[in-house]
């Protein structure tokens, strides 16, 4: 295992960003979306907290802005 660079690190917020548009998942709303989430990752067997979720929800306008350039 390595840590992510940057760009892999903004392509998978990205693709993260496409999937809830895909879902009707409004990734600018963070909070109600990062309930959404847990949702479904605890469905999957899952323990991811919502707060790490909510806080990646967050990155995504960055990573969207650096990637439209």
């Amino acid at each position: 295992d390595r840590p992510l660079g940057t760009l892999e690190r903004n392509t998978m917020l990205c693709i993260i960003a496409a999937l809830c548009k895909d879902l009707g998942y409004d990734h600018t709303k963070h909070a109600k979306t990062a309930g959404l989430i847990l949702s479904t990752t605890a469905g999957m067997g899952l323990s991811i907290g919502e707060t790490t979720i909510e806080n990646k929800l967050i990155e995504i306008a960055k990573a969207l802005e650096c990637r439209m350039k």
